[in-house]
């Protein structure tokens, strides 16, 4: 019934809440996240990021132009059993932990920029990952080999697929 899916919605919002709560924390558990979220821990982790250096406000970003960016980034990550979307925002949580409560950004002097490259570098690092590793696309003249000359096949896929959905203005949090 609508009452108890909302109950339900209501449990769950109060669970991502109690996640975020140890977002600067060693221990936080993104797969917790990733459950009680029902598969957004990516998007959520990354937002509640931006918003919490101030990186929204302060570069400006549109936030529906945002939204569509982070629904794709997690959306590109296939259902791999380890390089996917759930991987991606333990990564990001955990360059959070090393740049603030780890002190990176004091001991660094870190710019806005520098902690938005970080955090978007984080989430994106492993964007569309086929499943296989770089070897396997060399040693089977896989086309992303052949594409990348063999160097660094996956690294340039991600970046070069992510350089190109922001190519359209849906997509362009940078514009």
């Amino acid at each position: 019934t609508g009452s108890s899916t909302a109950g339900a919605e209501g449990a769950s919002a109060e669970r991502i809440l109690n996640s975020f709560a140890k977002l600067d924390e060693w221990d936080f558990d993104v797969f917790t996240l990733e459950k009680d979220s029902h598969g957004d821990a990516l998007m959520l982790t990354t937002s509640a990021l931006l918003f919490k250096y101030g990186l929204v406000k302060h570069f400006n970003l549109d936030q529906t132009i945002l939204v569509n960016f982070l629904q794709a980034i997690q959306s590109a990550y296939h259902p791999n059993p380890y390089h996917n979307s759930t991987h991606a925002a333990d990564v990001l949580q955990i360059t959070h932990y090393i740049i603030e409560p780890g002190g990176l950004k004091q001991v660094l002097n870190m710019t806005p920029c520098d902690c938005l490259a970080s955090l978007l570098a984080a989430a994106i690092h492993d964007y569309d990952h086929p499943g296989f590793n770089n070897n396997f696309h060399i040693r089977t003249s896989a086309w992303l080999a052949v594409l990348y000359n063999d160097r660094s096949v996956l690294e340039n896929h991600h970046l070069a697929s992510l350089f190109d959905l922001v190519r359209n203005p849906r997509f362009n949090i940078f514009a």
